[in-house]
């Protein structure tokens, strides 16, 4: 359960996105999101994906209890509504500090800069990453007002209204639940080809539901929403 003061946090962020996009026809294209998230080199299928059709005779097939795989790597993408611009790789055993971070929003730039490169010296755009300590760091934040990067809020307590948490990591880990990687390597070429399969629309339906997910956020009072 959220507090009230966790709710009005979550309303007065999500009323500033809404003002924000609302108020240029173009905001949309203009946002660039982040955040991380953890992928395995084996992550099990869900019982919808593994589920099958049998006859009423024949007993249903055992199956092995499955588990995550203990290899993982750390990911943090980073995208607009065009598709993605920048994957960064956390080395295993490395810890993302924000010395760490800071070169990891230098590799972005560069890699923005490459990819976007009218948005890029426009300076019309802003970046919205997670809410964590680190994010949140003297060093980080300097570093962005020095850059010049414009930032946007990004609301507490956010599962629901963090465009990453609930559309990009979920198609990602859908696409790849069930499949076995013996390597790092070979399983970071699988993720970097699954964004590649999802269309311009798909990902400018996936900013507008973000939009929508912040005016249902402003509509129940901050509280948590169905529908995500």
């Amino acid at each position: 359960m959220l507090s009230d003061e966790q709710k009005e946090r979550r309303v007065g962020d999500s009323r500033e996105m809404v003002e924000l996009i609302t108020s240029n026809p173009n905001a949309l294209g203009s946002l660039v999101t982040c955040d991380e998230s953890c992928i395995y080199c084996y992550d099990p299928e869900t019982k919808g994906q593994s589920s099958q059709w049998k006859h009423f005779d024949p007993p249903r097939p055992k199956k092995a209890r499955q588990s995550k795989s203990t290899g993982k790597l750390m990911m943090i993408p980073f995208f607009d509504s065009k598709g993605i611009i920048y994957i960064h790789w956390v080395p295993s055993g490395q810890m993302v500090n924000k010395e760490y971070y800071v070169e990891v929003l230098r590799e972005f730039r560069k890699r923005f800069h490459c990819n976007r490169p009218e948005l890029f010296k426009s300076g019309r755009w802003h970046l919205q990453q997670d809410n964590a300590l680190v994010q949140n760091s003297i060093l980080v934040t300097n570093y962005l007002i020095e850059m010049g990067v414009k930032t946007v809020p990004h609301p507490p307590y956010n599962p629901d209204l963090a465009l990453c948490e609930f559309w990009l990591f979920p198609k990602l880990k859908q696409n790849l639940r069930g499949s076995r990687f013996e390597a790092i390597e070979e399983m970071k070429v699988a993720v970097t080809r699954v964004p590649d399969t999802f269309t311009l629309e798909d990902y400018k339906g996936a900013f507008k539901k973000w939009l929508e997910c912040y005016n249902n956020c402003i509509e129940v009072g901050g509280s948590y929403f169905e529908g995500n």
